[in-house]
């Protein structure tokens, strides 16, 4: 990232074999973490890095678990649910993006509200000083990307939207 010094981003070479890509990098990932000194890591990587690497305080990032719902990613959503239960379970640490999300896991996981962390999505408001005011053409732009799912309110978003007082902007 443009945000990071270069001699603090280690890289993980790309693999280009689909059947061995997760394995592989699972393996690389894992022997980097394990020369480098103590620290934090934040990961998303399924399998759970803290049931290997004891020299870090490892954080699991996890946004949902969608696996028990209908919008599962694919078709083995029970084996995923269970791999992804037991993988929570022996996290030292997790992290969510949000108090639902926080909630849903620990009801549907098993787990204490206590080790479950909120963090929530967030933008940098510097990234928006750039644009000047004679890029706003039109009275209102919105840019919502995401999975459509009841649970994400996207309806009540829209209504909220057509409430809105065109004076009041």
């Amino acid at each position: 990232p443009n945000t990071s010094h270069n001699n603090q981003v280690l890289y993980i070479p790309k693999i280009r074999i689909p059947l061995l890509k997760r394995i592989i990098q699972f393996i690389l990932l894992v022997r980097l973490l394990k020369k480098q000194s103590n620290g934090i890591v934040i990961s998303d990587f399924m399998p759970v890095l803290s049931i290997i690497i004891r020299n870090h305080r490892v954080f699991q990032l996890i946004h949902d678990i969608r696996s028990t719902t209908q919008y599962r990613r694919n078709t083995a959503g029970v084996f995923t649910f269970f791999l992804q239960k037991i993988m929570l379970k022996l996290s030292q640490n997790i992290i969510t993006v949000s108090n639902y999300s926080r909630t849903q896991i620990a009801n549907k996981i098993n787990i204490n509200l206590n080790k479950i962390l909120v963090s929530y999505n967030g933008v940098d408001e510097k990234e928006f000083q750039s644009i000047s005011n004679s890029c706003h053409l039109r009275d209102i732009d919105i840019l919502y990307i995401a999975t459509f799912e009841n649970r994400k309110n996207h309806i009540q978003l829209l209504k909220a939207l057509n409430s809105i007082d065109d004076n009041t902007y």
